[in-house]
Protein backbone atom coordinates (compact mmCIF):
# COMPACT_ATOMS: atom_id res chain seq x y z
CA UNK A 1 0.00 0.00 0.00
CA UNK A 2 1.52 3.15 -1.15
CA UNK A 3 0.96 6.91 0.78
CA UNK A 4 -1.81 8.70 -0.20
CA UNK A 5 0.14 12.13 -0.64
CA UNK A 6 -1.57 12.85 -3.68
CA UNK A 7 -4.84 12.69 -2.85
CA UNK A 8 -7.03 16.03 -1.84
CA UNK A 9 -8.16 15.31 1.23
CA UNK A 10 -4.13 13.75 2.30
CA UNK A 11 -3.05 17.17 0.85
CA UNK A 12 -5.30 19.24 3.42
CA UNK A 13 -5.21 17.43 6.04
CA UNK A 14 -1.34 17.53 5.94
CA UNK A 15 -0.98 21.52 5.42
CA UNK A 16 -4.11 22.21 8.18
CA UNK A 17 -3.27 19.57 10.82
CA UNK A 18 0.85 20.80 10.33
CA UNK A 19 0.44 24.58 9.98
CA UNK A 20 -2.29 23.85 13.27
CA UNK A 21 0.81 22.11 15.61
CA UNK A 22 3.56 24.53 14.68
CA UNK A 23 0.84 27.68 15.48
CA UNK A 24 0.03 26.04 18.75
CA UNK A 25 3.66 25.79 19.65
CA UNK A 26 3.51 29.52 19.38
CA UNK A 27 0.58 30.48 21.10
CA UNK A 28 1.79 28.03 24.14
CA UNK A 29 5.08 30.04 24.00
CA UNK A 30 3.57 33.09 24.13
CA UNK A 31 0.41 32.21 26.45
CA UNK A 32 1.56 29.43 28.33
CA UNK A 33 -0.93 28.88 31.71
CA UNK A 34 -3.40 31.64 30.26
CA UNK A 35 -7.07 30.09 29.98
CA UNK A 36 -10.53 31.24 30.46
CA UNK A 37 -13.43 28.97 31.58
CA UNK A 38 -16.89 27.86 29.09
CA UNK A 39 -19.98 27.79 30.65
CA UNK A 40 -19.27 24.07 30.25
CA UNK A 41 -16.28 24.62 33.23
CA UNK A 42 -13.92 23.29 30.42
CA UNK A 43 -11.08 25.73 30.17
CA UNK A 44 -10.22 26.79 26.57
CA UNK A 45 -7.06 28.74 25.22
CA UNK A 46 -6.30 31.29 22.48
CA UNK A 47 -5.06 28.35 20.64
CA UNK A 48 -8.53 26.46 20.33
CA UNK A 49 -10.31 29.47 18.08
CA UNK A 50 -6.91 30.66 16.42
CA UNK A 51 -6.40 27.43 15.19
CA UNK A 52 -9.83 26.61 14.31
CA UNK A 53 -10.19 29.61 12.31
CA UNK A 54 -6.83 28.56 10.12
CA UNK A 55 -7.94 25.20 9.83
CA UNK A 56 -11.37 26.36 8.63
CA UNK A 57 -9.96 29.10 6.73
CA UNK A 58 -7.71 26.17 4.31
CA UNK A 59 -10.90 23.82 4.27
CA UNK A 60 -12.58 26.67 2.46
CA UNK A 61 -9.83 27.06 0.01
CA UNK A 62 -8.99 23.39 -0.31
CA UNK A 63 -13.13 22.18 -0.25
CA UNK A 64 -15.13 24.91 -1.04
CA UNK A 65 -18.58 24.53 0.25
CA UNK A 66 -17.42 21.71 2.64
CA UNK A 67 -19.38 21.68 5.78
CA UNK A 68 -17.27 21.88 9.13
CA UNK A 69 -18.55 20.87 12.55
CA UNK A 70 -16.10 22.08 15.31
CA UNK A 71 -16.12 22.48 19.00
CA UNK A 72 -15.85 26.05 19.07
CA UNK A 73 -18.34 28.99 18.58
CA UNK A 74 -18.31 32.39 18.15
CA UNK A 75 -20.82 32.85 20.98
CA UNK A 76 -18.26 32.36 23.81
CA UNK A 77 -16.51 35.43 22.56
CA UNK A 78 -19.33 38.03 22.89
CA UNK A 79 -18.62 38.58 26.71
CA UNK A 80 -15.86 40.88 28.11
CA UNK A 81 -13.28 38.13 28.53
CA UNK A 82 -14.20 36.77 25.27
CA UNK A 83 -13.28 39.53 23.14
CA UNK A 84 -9.57 39.84 24.98
CA UNK A 85 -9.54 36.19 23.75
CA UNK A 86 -10.26 36.97 19.82
CA UNK A 87 -7.95 40.17 19.93
CA UNK A 88 -5.45 37.23 20.74
CA UNK A 89 -6.35 34.78 18.17
CA UNK A 90 -6.54 37.48 15.87
CA UNK A 91 -2.63 38.39 16.58
CA UNK A 92 -2.08 34.57 16.13
CA UNK A 93 -4.16 34.03 12.74
CA UNK A 94 -2.49 37.15 11.00
CA UNK A 95 0.88 34.85 11.55
CA UNK A 96 -0.77 32.70 9.35
CA UNK A 97 -2.49 35.10 7.07
CA UNK A 98 -1.16 38.41 7.61
CA UNK A 99 -3.96 40.01 5.69
CA UNK A 100 -6.81 38.36 7.81
CA UNK A 101 -9.39 41.12 9.04
CA UNK A 102 -11.46 40.82 12.33
CA UNK A 103 -14.75 39.71 10.54
CA UNK A 104 -12.48 37.68 8.48
CA UNK A 105 -11.42 35.63 11.87
CA UNK A 106 -14.57 35.47 13.43
CA UNK A 107 -16.09 34.16 10.08
CA UNK A 108 -13.63 31.41 10.04
CA UNK A 109 -14.89 30.66 13.39
CA UNK A 110 -18.40 30.65 13.01
CA UNK A 111 -17.85 28.46 9.88
CA UNK A 112 -16.82 25.85 12.18
CA UNK A 113 -21.33 25.93 13.48
CA UNK A 114 -21.85 23.60 10.48
CA UNK A 115 -24.54 20.90 11.05
CA UNK A 116 -23.94 17.32 10.38
CA UNK A 117 -25.35 16.18 6.99
CA UNK A 118 -24.27 13.39 5.11
CA UNK A 119 -20.09 14.86 4.17
CA UNK A 120 -18.70 16.90 6.90
CA UNK A 121 -15.62 17.44 8.28
CA UNK A 122 -15.37 17.43 12.18
CA UNK A 123 -12.23 19.46 13.99
CA UNK A 124 -11.25 19.41 17.94
CA UNK A 125 -8.51 22.35 17.22
CA UNK A 126 -7.09 21.59 21.09
CA UNK A 127 -7.87 18.14 22.12
CA UNK A 128 -6.88 17.66 25.73
CA UNK A 129 -6.94 21.10 26.25
CA UNK A 130 -5.86 20.45 30.23
CA UNK A 131 -3.23 18.95 28.36
CA UNK A 132 -2.54 21.92 26.63
CA UNK A 133 -2.17 24.17 29.14
CA UNK A 134 0.05 21.74 31.57
CA UNK A 135 2.78 21.49 28.57
CA UNK A 136 1.52 17.38 28.21
CA UNK A 137 -0.21 15.61 25.40
CA UNK A 138 -2.68 17.16 22.95
CA UNK A 139 -3.69 16.70 19.70
CA UNK A 140 -5.35 18.60 16.55
CA UNK A 141 -7.73 16.52 15.62
CA UNK A 142 -9.55 16.28 12.15
CA UNK A 143 -11.93 14.29 10.29
CA UNK A 144 -13.78 13.62 7.52
CA UNK A 145 -17.29 11.63 8.10
CA UNK A 146 -19.32 10.41 4.62
CA UNK A 147 -23.04 8.89 5.27
CA UNK A 148 -21.66 8.45 9.26
CA UNK A 149 -18.34 6.65 8.57
CA UNK A 150 -15.14 8.43 9.52
CA UNK A 151 -13.43 8.18 5.72
CA UNK A 152 -10.55 10.54 6.72
CA UNK A 153 -8.66 11.28 10.37
CA UNK A 154 -5.60 13.50 10.85
CA UNK A 155 -4.12 13.75 14.51
CA UNK A 156 -1.48 16.03 15.37
CA UNK A 157 0.43 15.45 18.40
CA UNK A 158 3.36 18.10 18.69
CA UNK A 159 4.49 16.42 22.19
CA UNK A 160 4.08 13.01 21.14
CA UNK A 161 7.28 11.01 20.06
CA UNK A 162 6.08 7.01 19.31
CA UNK A 163 8.28 6.38 16.36
CA UNK A 164 12.08 6.49 16.20
CA UNK A 165 13.33 9.61 14.91
CA UNK A 166 10.98 11.88 15.50
CA UNK A 167 13.53 14.18 18.11
CA UNK A 168 10.88 14.95 20.36
CA UNK A 169 9.39 17.29 17.86
CA UNK A 170 5.92 15.71 17.61
CA UNK A 171 4.09 13.75 14.74
CA UNK A 172 1.99 13.94 12.59
CA UNK A 173 -0.59 10.88 11.60
CA UNK A 174 -2.93 10.76 8.50
CA UNK A 175 -5.29 7.84 8.08
CA UNK A 176 -7.60 7.27 4.95
CA UNK A 177 -10.47 4.81 4.57
CA UNK A 178 -8.99 1.92 2.71
CA UNK A 179 -5.50 3.86 2.40
CA UNK A 180 -3.86 3.17 5.72
CA UNK A 181 -2.53 4.85 8.66
CA UNK A 182 0.64 6.80 8.35
CA UNK A 183 2.60 8.74 10.56
CA UNK A 184 5.64 11.32 10.18
CA UNK A 185 8.09 13.20 13.09
CA UNK A 186 7.25 17.01 11.99
CA UNK A 187 10.85 18.51 10.28
CA UNK A 188 12.00 19.49 7.21
CA UNK A 189 12.67 16.27 4.84
CA UNK A 190 10.01 14.21 7.46
CA UNK A 191 9.97 10.28 6.11
CA UNK A 192 6.30 8.75 5.94
CA UNK A 193 5.82 5.57 7.90
CA UNK A 194 2.92 2.98 7.56
CA UNK A 195 1.34 2.34 11.22
CA UNK A 196 0.82 -0.94 12.40
CA UNK A 197 -1.03 -2.35 15.70
CA UNK A 198 0.93 -4.76 18.22
CA UNK A 199 0.53 -8.09 17.35
CA UNK A 200 0.18 -8.92 21.18
CA UNK A 201 -2.46 -11.88 21.75
CA UNK A 202 -2.42 -12.74 25.50
CA UNK A 203 -4.60 -10.16 27.20
CA UNK A 204 -2.07 -10.32 30.43
CA UNK A 205 0.62 -8.91 28.68
CA UNK A 206 -1.29 -5.75 26.94
CA UNK A 207 -1.42 -2.41 27.73
CA UNK A 208 -4.38 -0.05 28.26
CA UNK A 209 -3.74 3.69 27.11
CA UNK A 210 -6.37 5.48 29.29
CA UNK A 211 -7.22 8.95 29.91
CA UNK A 212 -4.95 11.18 32.38
CA UNK A 213 -8.40 12.65 34.01
CA UNK A 214 -10.66 10.70 35.29
CA UNK A 215 -13.76 13.10 33.96
CA UNK A 216 -15.16 10.96 31.15
CA UNK A 217 -13.61 7.60 32.19
CA UNK A 218 -13.20 5.33 35.58
CA UNK A 219 -9.90 4.62 36.76
CA UNK A 220 -10.95 2.46 39.30
CA UNK A 221 -13.40 0.47 37.09
CA UNK A 222 -10.44 0.34 34.74
CA UNK A 223 -8.46 -0.89 37.35
CA UNK A 224 -10.54 -3.87 38.39
CA UNK A 225 -11.30 -5.05 34.86
CA UNK A 226 -7.25 -5.28 34.94
CA UNK A 227 -6.95 -7.08 37.69
CA UNK A 228 -10.15 -9.30 36.28
CA UNK A 229 -8.16 -10.20 33.18
CA UNK A 230 -4.96 -10.76 34.66
CA UNK A 231 -3.16 -7.95 32.97
CA UNK A 232 0.54 -6.94 34.61
CA UNK A 233 1.91 -3.71 32.31
CA UNK A 234 0.72 -1.21 34.11
CA UNK A 235 -1.90 1.39 31.98
CA UNK A 236 -0.30 4.67 30.14
CA UNK A 237 -2.04 7.56 31.20
CA UNK A 238 -2.07 10.73 28.96
CA UNK A 239 -4.55 13.21 27.75
CA UNK A 240 -6.24 13.92 24.25
CA UNK A 241 -5.98 11.48 21.01
CA UNK A 242 -2.80 10.96 20.97
CA UNK A 243 -3.90 8.11 23.23
CA UNK A 244 -5.48 6.59 19.85
CA UNK A 245 -1.91 7.23 18.00
CA UNK A 246 0.04 5.36 20.11
CA UNK A 247 -2.45 2.63 20.04
CA UNK A 248 -2.21 3.25 15.79
CA UNK A 249 1.63 3.21 16.28
CA UNK A 250 1.78 -0.17 17.96
CA UNK A 251 3.12 2.02 21.64
CA UNK A 252 -0.10 0.51 23.31
CA UNK A 253 -2.81 -2.21 23.03
CA UNK A 254 -5.59 -1.24 24.16
CA UNK A 255 -7.89 2.60 24.60
CA UNK A 256 -10.78 2.25 27.22
CA UNK A 257 -12.74 4.82 27.62
CA UNK A 258 -15.00 3.58 30.25
CA UNK A 259 -17.92 5.87 31.56
CA UNK A 260 -17.39 7.26 34.97
CA UNK A 261 -20.45 6.47 37.76
CA UNK A 262 -20.52 10.18 38.33
CA UNK A 263 -21.50 10.65 34.46
CA UNK A 264 -22.82 7.08 33.30
CA UNK A 265 -24.48 9.07 30.51
CA UNK A 266 -21.64 10.89 28.84
CA UNK A 267 -22.11 10.54 25.28
CA UNK A 268 -19.06 11.01 23.32
CA UNK A 269 -18.36 13.84 20.85
CA UNK A 270 -17.76 13.23 18.03
CA UNK A 271 -14.82 15.37 17.14
CA UNK A 272 -13.17 13.56 20.14
CA UNK A 273 -13.13 10.01 18.31
CA UNK A 274 -13.40 10.21 14.82
CA UNK A 275 -9.74 11.23 13.85
CA UNK A 276 -8.32 8.79 16.91
CA UNK A 277 -10.93 5.51 15.23
CA UNK A 278 -9.77 5.69 12.07
CA UNK A 279 -6.06 5.63 12.82
CA UNK A 280 -6.44 2.57 14.75
CA UNK A 281 -8.93 0.46 12.12
CA UNK A 282 -6.53 1.82 9.52
CA UNK A 283 -3.74 0.15 11.28
CA UNK A 284 -5.19 -2.97 11.57
CA UNK A 285 -7.07 -2.44 15.24
CA UNK A 286 -10.82 -2.80 15.57
CA UNK A 287 -13.30 -0.16 17.21
CA UNK A 288 -16.97 -0.22 18.74
CA UNK A 289 -18.54 0.77 22.10
CA UNK A 290 -18.43 -1.11 25.28
CA UNK A 291 -21.09 -3.03 24.12
CA UNK A 292 -18.89 -3.98 21.11
CA UNK A 293 -21.62 -2.04 18.52
CA UNK A 294 -19.94 -0.24 15.35
CA UNK A 295 -19.42 3.25 16.03
CA UNK A 296 -22.34 5.53 14.69
CA UNK A 297 -21.58 8.72 13.71
CA UNK A 298 -24.60 9.92 12.27
CA UNK A 299 -26.66 10.78 15.64
CA UNK A 300 -25.20 14.28 15.47
CA UNK A 301 -22.50 15.69 17.57
CA UNK A 302 -22.41 12.84 20.09
CA UNK A 303 -22.24 9.08 19.74
CA UNK A 304 -25.60 8.95 21.03
CA UNK A 305 -26.45 5.45 20.03
CA UNK A 306 -23.21 4.45 21.47
CA UNK A 307 -21.61 3.87 25.16
CA UNK A 308 -18.52 4.57 25.52
CA UNK A 309 -15.51 3.57 22.86
CA UNK A 310 -12.82 0.39 23.15
CA UNK A 311 -10.24 0.44 20.66
CA UNK A 312 -7.89 -2.60 20.39
CA UNK A 313 -5.59 -4.45 17.98
CA UNK A 314 -7.98 -6.72 17.01
CA UNK A 315 -6.49 -9.64 18.72
CA UNK A 316 -7.70 -8.76 22.42
CA UNK A 317 -11.06 -7.15 21.63
CA UNK A 318 -13.34 -10.32 22.35
CA UNK A 319 -10.95 -10.37 25.38
CA UNK A 320 -11.56 -6.86 26.71
CA UNK A 321 -15.88 -6.81 25.56
CA UNK A 322 -15.83 -10.52 28.27
CA UNK A 323 -14.04 -8.61 30.81
CA UNK A 324 -16.57 -5.58 30.56
CA UNK A 325 -19.57 -7.62 30.18
CA UNK A 326 -18.56 -9.56 33.46
CA UNK A 327 -17.73 -6.17 35.08
CA UNK A 328 -21.31 -4.85 34.00
CA UNK A 329 -22.67 -8.17 35.75
CA UNK A 330 -20.50 -7.64 39.05
CA UNK A 331 -22.41 -4.11 38.82
CA UNK A 332 -25.66 -5.13 39.36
Amino acid sequence: MNLPAELPEFKFMFDAVRTGMDLSREVYAAMAGQSMIKEDRSPVTVADFALQAVISAKLMQYFPGAVLVGEETVEELQSEEGQELLRDAIHFVQKVYPKAQPLDVIRWIQNGAGNCCDDFWTLDPIDGTLGFIAGRQYAIALARVQNGKVTWGALGCPNLDPVEGANGRGILVVAGRGQGAWSAPIFPGQTWKKLSVTQEKQIENAIIVTSFHGKHTSHNRTEILRKNLGMIPAPHLLDSQAKHAIVAAGKGDIFLRMLPRSNPHYEEKIWDAAAGVIAIEEAGGKATDLDGKELDFSAGKTLARNRGVLATNGWLHQDVLRGLKTLETTDQ
